[in-house]
């Protein structure tokens, strides 16, 4: 399962993907009469007072989400409501080789009861409980799927740190002076704003040796910190790696700065700042 969570709680699944093992289902047929042709080809088992089943492998059998699903964080739950729609592929037999091949069935899916997840990235906990309904034939199958697991990846957190003479910042790091919209930041040359910037992004899944110094412990699994400045073209690339600047912000315009952090798996975090750069009183 991929799926990210937005800063308001939002949370959409990129993909979703269960494996369900072997299964032989014991389906019954509607009538003797009707399918006589049909059960003297099957594997029939009939039972006392006529009632009649077919064997019914599930081979191979997976299912996907057919697009973006969306849901809400709650606590440390991610939430998808009821009727979340998956796609089943099966196939009828498994070969020698363990591969399924030739013709295969889809299963229509769908979960009667939200789906909820277990979101909880800072302890590398995962959890899955679902109920999902699928279609085989005339036959309506309920699996209970309950999964425990760990992250094979989370997203970096970038965090950044805007230094010089006299220049503050608010609680980003951001070189800002007072709130306002935007808000204003102090210059602190005669040209405007002069800065140097840091990252001090970091990244869950990585460690370095635990005798090096902790401040550098969470960044091993960092590839990109890329530094990303306004200008009247649009975004333009200042920089990139944990150092950058000595950088001169205008007076007189607002300026949007951007920390974008990647990790080595292709996820990422953005920090953004917005001020505008006025003359000292």
């Amino acid at each position: 399962m991929g799926y990210s969570v937005g800063p308001d709680g939002a949370a959409t699944v990129s993909h979703l993907v269960a494996w369900m093992g072997d299964v032989d289902l014991r389906m019954p047929l509607p009538g003797v009469s009707e399918v006589a042709a049909l059960a003297e080809a099957l594997d029939i088992e009939v039972l006392e007072e006529g009632v009649e089943l077919v064997t019914e492998g599930l081979r191979c059998t997976t299912f996907r989400n057919q697009g973006p699903l969306t849901g809400t964080l709650e606590g440390d739950r991610i939430v998808l409501p009821a009727g979340v729609g998956v796609i089943g592929r099966s196939w009828f037999e498994r070969g020698a080789d363990g591969r399924c091949r030739g013709e295969a069935r889809l299963l229509d899916s769908e979960t009667p009861e939200p789906l909820r997840v277990l979101h909880d990235p800072e302890a590398d906990r995962f959890a899955l409980s679902a109920t999902t309904v699928q279609q085989v034939g005339d036959l309506s199958v309920t699996v209970d799927l309950e999964v425990d697991g760990h992250f094979l990846n989370r997203p970096p957190e970038a965090v950044l740190r805007a230094s010089g003479e006299g220049v503050e910042t608010n609680e980003d790091g951001c070189p800002v002076t007072a709130k306002g919209d935007p808000p204003l930041a102090l210059a602190n040359t005669p040209q405007g704003l002069e800065v140097r910037l840091r990252s001090e992004s970091h990244d869950p899944d990585g460690r370095w040796p635990e005798s090096i110094d902790r401040p550098k412990l969470f960044r091993v699994d960092l590839r990109h910190e890329q530094w990303w400045r306004s200008a009247a073209e649009g975004m333009l690339l200042v920089g990139t790696g944990p150092d950058v600047g000595p950088l001169l912000f205008e007076t007189g315009r607002e300026h949007v700065l951007l920390l974008r952090v990647i990790d080595r798996r292709g996820a990422e975090d953005r920090r953004v700042c917005h001020f505008q750069v006025v003359e000292p009183e």
